[in-house]
């Protein structure tokens, strides 16, 4: 028997927007975990309708492989398809050719973790008490930062930029410019814990995301206690915030 046992829990909120733009899904396969978290791109027609149907069409593309031998190039597979279908749909609809959205999708399986990105939604890490974001952040703002550590400009000076909050890849209607997705599996140790989430978490500092990774053992409260925590800053125009939480939990037989 296999000795892994992966926990989840999800949780999600509107935020001060009139519309929920983020849509998740997790799926099991065999001993594989699945968990995909896509967040339409805010300002376009379509962002709900788009990060369903990107969501959707990445799962159906996993359940089509006729082995349960996840790999990297199932993810880039079902991208590429969940892009394709993103695209048909721009074309075949003028009022839906601007919607794009973010995704970020893990497979999780024999304490070994891959995942996929396109956009800026976070993939973090806690392990022993101290978080780390995983997948690269496909926004303005890291080109800007890196910009201020090689003292090109302030950080004021790269804040103020009106494209700071722009993100530089996403499937929309042309295909994405920008892909994570690593060759090397993640080895998942023991109580590791890891969130998927909309960049509506942002509205919480890392400090305290970890705090919560690290202090509660339920998945599901985890998820619960970090959306709370962002709906209790009441900041104005919050984002939707989307996250599921996958905990390990190692088991001898």
């Amino acid at each position: 028997m296999d000795k892994s046992f992966i926990r989840v829990g999800n949780a999600q909120i509107l935020g001060e927007r009139s519309e929920q733009q983020d849509y998740f899904a997790t799926m099991t396969h065999a001993e594989t975990r699945i968990a995909v978290v896509a967040d339409g791109i805010g300002g376009y027609a379509g962002g709900a309708y788009a990060s369903e149907l990107v969501v959707k069409a990445f799962l159906n593309s996993l359940r089509g492989e006729s082995e349960l031998l996840y790999t990297p190039a199932s993810l880039l597979n079902a991208l590429q398809s969940a892009s394709q279908v993103l695209m048909k749909q721009c074309r075949n609809d003028t009022n839906l050719a601007d919607m794009g959205t973010t995704l970020i999708a893990v497979l999780c399986r024999e304490q070994q973790l891959w995942w996929i990105s396109v956009g800026d939604s976070p993939l973090y890490l806690s392990r022993n008490r101290k978080l780390q974001r995983l997948n690269a952040n496909h926004s303005q703002s890291e080109l800007l930062l890196a910009a201020v550590e090689r003292g090109e400009m302030s950080l004021e000076q790269a804040q103020a930029d009106p494209d700071f909050y722009l993100i530089s890849s996403a499937l929309t209607a042309e295909p994405p410019t920008l892909i994570d997705c690593p060759q090397t599996a993640l080895e998942i140790e023991q109580t590791d814990r890891i969130l998927l989430a909309s960049d509506g978490i942002h509205t919480l500092s890392d400090m305290e995301i970890g705090q919560i990774l690290a202090s509660i053992d339920d998945p599901q409260i985890m998820a619960e206690t970090l959306v709370k925590r962002v709906s209790e800053k009441s900041n104005n125009g919050q984002d939707n915030c989307t996250v599921v939480v996958l905990m390990n939990n190692m088991r001898e037989h």
